[in-house]
């Protein structure tokens, strides 16, 4: 670092051993993972949240039907025809920006759904 900014980086060389019978643990990738920094300050950082604007429809009329962010999740992800509509938008833009407290709700109640109970 040089007044706040990162100017250089290398990467760890004495990775500790992963033991006789597995091959040696070997992290470090190609030279631009190396001087990932420049990403830091780039204009087009990706800064807030976003989320496929199918998928943020349908998530607002569940939990509109829904008190509990978790069962509004499972009337989402456990409908076929739901599931499969928001996962064809893949690869097709359109995201939308949220708040990071509507981020956190959505993703902790599919994380609760995903627990095995």
């Amino acid at each position: 670092m040089k007044d706040g900014i990162i100017v250089w980086e290398t990467q760890k060389t004495d990775y500790p051993g992963t033991g006789p019978d597995l091959p040696d643990y070997e992290p470090r990738g190609c030279p631009r993972g190396a001087t990932y920094s420049w990403y830091t300050y780039s204009p087009v950082r990706v800064k807030r949240p976003y989320i496929r604007s199918e998928l943020w429809r349908m998530w607002k009329q569940a939990v509109a039907a829904h008190p509990d962010p978790v069962a509004a999740w499972q009337s989402i992800a456990r409908d076929p025809d739901q599931s499969a509509r928001y996962k064809k938008a893949r690869g097709k833009g359109g995201f939308v920006r949220l708040s990071w407290d509507e981020a956190a709700d959505l993703i902790a109640a599919a994380l609760v759904d995903t627990i095995p109970s």
